[in-house]
């Protein structure tokens, strides 16, 4: 396992900062968020290279890129958008050498889940399933408690049936504290498919959920992390602190230390 860093936390900030401040502190790559100053699906070659030679110089690697998008809207007109943008972040990650792009359903905005919005998402992931087999893309769905699919038995369902071998699952740690699991018991219907993990803390009870800098919540990590080399997982634990975009620099300082001290780095 590498531990990496979500770009979102630094998304008011320039992408050089982001850079040098997350490399100067060990992380050794990044997952970039594609809705803000850093990449866009829209960004032309040079822009790319930029990137990848700036990411590079600090011996760090691109491995995930990530576009949360509204796909169970009953706007059709948005909803054929988000696809058209989705189908751009994959030929924005074919263009980072990257094999995997993360999304997930939607929020329901306070609304019960309806056969409506299950349709509209199966439709959806139906056209970018087969639009990322053909780039030989994965595409890593994350479960989250306030979205359609909220749990990892729904996620695996639904990866199940949907029959397009490109889709795998992400376990955002704080997201089963928010279901009252441990993260050991999240990740144990869905660890087949499991490909990406978001490291924060959070603390049961506290709903809707946040993303807590590791150490200040419930989770023990060093449980997690021995669980995760139990089932053999072998790749990127990706740090996302997105509720601490004013001060990201020590966020990513403080989840460094405990990476750190409870010796997660090997």
């Amino acid at each position: 396992m590498r531990i990496g860093f979500f770009s979102n936390a630094f998304k008011q900030f320039s992408l050089e900062y982001t850079v040098e401040t997350l490399s100067g502190l060990g992380y050794m790559g990044l997952e970039l968020w594609c809705k803000g100053q850093h990449v866009t699906p829209y960004d032309n070659q040079e822009r790319i290279d930029y990137v990848k030679g700036l990411i590079g110089s600090k011996n760090m690697e691109v491995y995930a890129l990530s576009a949360h998008l509204d796909f169970i809207t009953d706007n059709d007109e948005l909803r054929r958008e988000n696809i058209k943008i989705f189908k751009k972040v994959i030929d924005l990650a074919v263009k980072f050498d990257v094999k995997k792009v993360l999304t997930a359903s939607g929020y329901l905005e306070g609304k019960e889940p309806d056969k409506g919005m299950e349709e509209r998402f199966i439709d959806s992931m139906k056209q970018l399933g087969e639009y990322a087999r053909e780039k030989n893309m994965i595409i890593a769905l994350e479960a989250e408690p306030e979205k359609l699919m909220r749990d990892p038995v729904q996620t695996v369902k639904f990866i199940d049936e949907i029959g397009i071998p490109v889709f795998k699952t992400v376990c955002d740690l704080s997201h089963a504290i928010a279901l009252d699991m441990t993260p050991q018991e999240f990740i144990a219907p869905m660890q087949d498919f499991l490909c990406h993990i978001h490291l924060d803390d959070a603390k049961y009870g506290l709903h809707p959920h946040k993303h807590m800098i590791p150490g200040e919540g419930d989770i023990n990590y060093r449980e997690v992390f021995e669980f995760l080399e139990d089932i053999k997982y072998d790749d990127w634990v990706s740090v996302e602190l997105n509720q601490h975009i004013e001060y990201p620099r020590l966020a990513a300082t403080k989840a460094m230390d405990l990476i750190k001290r409870e010796g997660l780095l090997g």
